[in-house]
C-alpha cells in the first residue's frame, strides 16, 4: 500500500501526537505516584516510581 506525501505527513503528525500523549500520561502517573508515596511516607512507593522508567 503506497502512501502519498500528504498521507505520510498526516500519519507522522498523528504518530507524534500519540507519542506526546503517552509521554504526558506517564508523567502524570509518575507525579501521582510521587504524591501518593510522600503522603503515605512509603519508601517502597518512592522507589517504585523511578523503577517504572529507569533501572540502574
Amino acid at each position: 500500500m503506497a502512501v502519498n506525501d500528504t498521507g505520510r505527513a498526516a500519519l507522522l503528525r498523528r504518530g507524534f501526537a500519540l507519542e506526546y500523549a503517552t509521554l504526558a500520561w506517564n508523567v502524570v502517573g509518575i507525579v501521582a505516584l510521587g504524591v501518593a508515596a510522600v503522603s503515605a511516607r512509603s519508601v517502597a512507593l518512592t522507589r517504585f516510581g523511578p523503577a517504572r522508567w529507569w533501572t540502574p
